[in-house]
């Protein structure tokens, strides 16, 4: 009988926080996990509720635009981003930057990916393990390719491979530099 009870005492004990209300931390860290799965309706969710608890954290934003941007949300994403640009995180910034390239604001996407990279030069999203810094720098590197500011594009892509040469100023070279960050994008 001691044995029964002592067994339904422990379970209760366990049981008391099984009601308790998630805390921040605990919502981003379930949305990181589903955002990690590709699930991410359900990632958008605890980000959301997370952002209800504490609209001041970078990482709530970081996980709202981020979880849109996958969705091809970029309205969305680029609201989220935006509002959290306020809390200098290099995720928001780096993840505005892409937003912003896809929407075709290229010299926007440089000011945010240079944000990013002076917050954090050495810049890896930890939820997409190989994205990084460098792929700030292609990102820059395509932005002033298609802004025709060919000089600019080329000191982005020697960032990524020291070696690389073209002229910048003929139409030969500026073929070599978009076959280069072509390149660049298939083998990193």
């Amino acid at each position: 009988m001691k044995k029964i009870i002592l067994i339904t005492f422990v379970i209760s004990l366990l049981g008391c926080g099984a009601g308790s209300t998630p805390t921040v931390d605990e919502f981003l860290t379930q949305g990181w996990t589903f955002f990690e799965a590709g699930d991410y309706t359900s990632a958008y969710d605890q980000f959301t509720q997370a952002k209800a608890m504490d609209n001041q954290s970078p990482e709530v934003f970081a996980g709202l635009g981020w979880t849109q941007l996958k969705q091809n949300e970029l309205a969305l994403a680029a609201a989220d981003f935006q509002e959290g640009l306020n809390f200098a995180s290099a995720d928001v910034f780096a993840g505005y930057a892409f937003v912003l390239n896809a929407q075709k604001n290229y010299a926007l996407s440089n000011t945010e990916a240079d944000s990013a990279l002076s917050h954090d030069a050495a810049w890896q999203f930890a939820h997409i393990a190989s994205l990084n810094s460098d792929d700030l720098h292609l990102l820059k590197a395509e932005n002033y390719f298609a802004v025709g500011n060919f000089a600019n594009c080329l000191t982005e892509i020697q960032v990524l491979s020291p070696g690389f040469t073209a002229d910048a100023t003929t139409f030969a070279g500026q073929t070599q530099i978009a076959a280069k960050i072509e390149a660049l994008k298939i083998n990193g």
